[in-house]
């Protein structure tokens, strides 16, 4: 019987949080024209060797497109709504629907020319 007891619905206790809800992923998506996300984790090697050239091949494209970069660990409950079982992985959405997905490590040119930015 919860009456009388304090309940509160529809929000996470800060402790208990699991990252970024799905609502605020997609207002993410709305920053730009194009939104590259990396899904991504600290102890993740391949991840961490991507991310200069991720944030140079944004960085060359900053006009239209921005980098979201999304901690696995940080944001489990996201990462199990969405269906993504590991890193490193990326998505483009453009004007906020996903155009292109990759599972993996990925290089500049491949990034290039398979998202054609």
């Amino acid at each position: 019987d919860a009456a009388g007891k304090h309940t509160e619905t529809g929000a996470n206790p800060p402790s208990v949080r699991t990252g970024m809800t799905i609502a605020e992923f997609n207002k993410q998506l709305s920053q730009k024209k194009y939104v590259l996300v990396d899904y991504n984790a600290k102890w993740c090697a391949p991840c961490k060797e991507m991310l200069p050239m991720l944030e140079a091949f944004a960085g060359k494209r900053k006009d239209k497109m921005a980098l979201l970069r999304i901690d696995a660990d940080e944001h489990k409950a996201l990462m199990k709504e969405k269906g993504i079982n590991g890193v490193p992985y990326l998505e483009l959405y453009q004007d906020g629907k996903l155009t292109w997905k990759h599972d993996g490590a990925i290089g500049e040119n491949q990034l290039a020319s398979e998202t054609k930015l």
